[in-house]
């Protein structure tokens, strides 16, 4: 059995509708076996809501704001597209610059369209000086005693207060460009297990200096990641570094016995672990 890559007929029917197109015909055929097409036939309907969705696709397609080589991330833009799309935002010029916090490149698009000179400039500004590496600064700087959820809503209550100073022309400094298109809970989940992969190539290459690093980033992307907790843990072990380990190993036991994301093989292992350090520790 094998899968081959096909559009989905729901979802295009969905976009199509979301811009304002009446589906007419859809027609199913092969060119060739195991290679199925799909032709809609659709007409376009009048409707400002439709129109702006419309042109605002079209503002993130032109300006090179779709993360396509993501679909994480792609995943991600299109939930905060409909949320931008949402009567409560739309109508909420402040509520709608909030978007510059998960992505600034949005927020300007969506202004430019709708319309709002300080919020496009403040946009453009925000976006120039990558603000999304500063969101995810503000995740890291937070407690690793703390929760993800509430980690991730002090970095949002850290960026209001910037973008109201961006709103008064006072911009945060510029920070280095970001490996992340957008900043979103999700994300921060993937780019923890990203860092953590960086990290397990590092560790097999018994540069465990450099692999802690990566981990300890991991962590503080995302502090319910229990592999980025556990080989924290293993990287200072191997460096004999029995004090700073310790900690590392209780929090990955506790957040797989509660997770439930590994089996009891992998728990009783990692409780060994955790035995053996605690053996070793200095008093």
């Amino acid at each position: 059995m094998e899968h081959r890559y096909c559009f989905p007929a729901e979802l295009l029917r969905e976009l199509l509708a979301g811009a304002g197109f009446e589906l007419k015909k859809k027609k199913f055929f092969e060119y060739q076996p195991h290679c199925p097409a799909l032709r809609l036939t659709a007409r376009k309907k009048g409707s400002p809501a439709a129109d702006f969705e419309a042109a605002l696709r079209r503002e993130i397609a032109v300006e090179g704001a779709a993360p396509f080589r993501d679909e994480y991330a792609a995943s991600e833009l299109e939930k905060l597209i409909k949320a931008a799309l949402s009567p409560g935002i739309f109508k909420n010029d402040e509520l709608a610059f909030e978007l510059a916090l998960y992505d600034p490149g949005l927020a300007g698009a969506f202004f430019r369209v709708k319309g709002g000179a300080k919020f496009i400039k403040a946009a453009a500004a925000l976006a120039a000086a990558n603000f999304t590496a500063r969101m995810y600064g503000a995740l890291a700087a937070q407690p690793l005693d703390a929760s993800q959820h509430d980690a991730f809503e002090a970095a949002l209550e850290s960026g209001r207060r910037d973008l109201k100073e961006a709103l008064a022309g006072r911009l945060p400094p510029a920070e280095k460009p970001c490996p992340q298109p957008l900043f979103s809970l999700e994300m921060t989940r993937r780019f923890s297990e990203r860092t953590v992969c960086a990290g397990l190539k590092a560790y097999e290459n018994a540069a465990f200096g450099e692999a802690a690093d990566y981990f300890a980033q991991a962590v503080h992307l995302c502090r319910d990641n229990p592999y980025a907790w556990l080989y924290f843990a293993r990287s200072f072990e191997a460096r004999s570094e029995y004090n700073e380990c310790a900690p590392a190993y209780e929090k990955a036991l506790a957040l797989f016995e509660r997770s439930g994301l590994a089996g009891p093989e992998m728990v009783k292992n990692v409780k060994k672990e955790l035995d053996n350090i605690r053996r070793r520790r200095c008093p």
